[in-house]
C-alpha cells in the first residue's frame, strides 16, 4: 500500500492538512497531519472504541495532530476504514 496514497486521501478530508511537504525526505512509514481544532484525545478514543482503529493523536502548540504509522500488515482496507471514520471522529471531538 502506498503511504503517499493514504496521506493524500486523509488530506482531502475538510480541515485536515499536511504539516510538511509531500516528499519521502520526511516520511517513509509514518506521517502526521493536522486536524481541525478538536480534542485530539477524544478523536483517538472515538476511533478506537467505535471503529477498532488504534492510532496516535496529540495536541502540540494548540494544534491537534494525527500520527499515522503504516506497516506491512496494514492493508488498503485499513486505510479506507481510517479515511471513512475520521470525519465523524473529528466531529465528535470538535471544540466549539
Amino acid at each position: 500500500m502506498s503511504f503517499t496514497f493514504s496521506r493524500e486521501r486523509l488530506c482531502k478530508i475538510p480541515g485536515v492538512k499536511p504539516i510538511y511537504p509531500d516528499t519521502t525526505d520526511f516520511y517513509l512509514q509514518m506521517f502526521a497531519v493536522e486536524l481541525p481544532p478538536c480534542d485530539a484525545e477524544r478523536v483517538r478514543r472515538e476511533l478506537c472504541e467505535k471503529h477498532q482503529i488504534e492510532i496516535v493523536t496529540s495536541s502540540w502548540n494548540g494544534r491537534a495532530l494525527l500520527k499515522v504509522c503504516i506497516q506491512g500488515y496494514n492493508s488498503r482496507e485499513d486505510a479506507d476504514r481510517l479515511v471513512a471514520a475520521l470525519p465523524g471522529a473529528v466531529k465528535s471531538g470538535l471544540i466549539l
